[in-house]
């Protein structure tokens, strides 16, 4: 399953593409992954984003190191 949009980014008028993923088979991941980023690349988007949770084991980390993403901060969550 894959969840993509595209954001615009306030600070600098861009747009980004934002992937959510959840596979367990790496080759369709990778697969999925392929699509969205010509998909980003065709809308104009300046970069994507890939949202993944501190939960994920580290062999998932792993693997989106290796497509090329990297740690860039973190998200606050404020649970009710």
């Amino acid at each position: 399953m894959l969840e993509f949009r595209i954001r615009e980014k306030i600070e600098d008028l861009n747009r980004f593409g934002e992937i959510f993923i959840i596979s367990v088979d790496s080759n369709v991941c990778r697969s999925l992954m392929e699509f969205v980023e010509n998909l980003a690349n065709k809308h104009k988007c300046v970069d994507t984003w890939l949202a993944s949770g501190i939960g994920r084991k580290d062999e998932a980390h792993q693997f989106d190191k290796e497509l090329g993403y990297e740690i860039t901060g973190y998200r606050f969550v404020n649970r009710f």
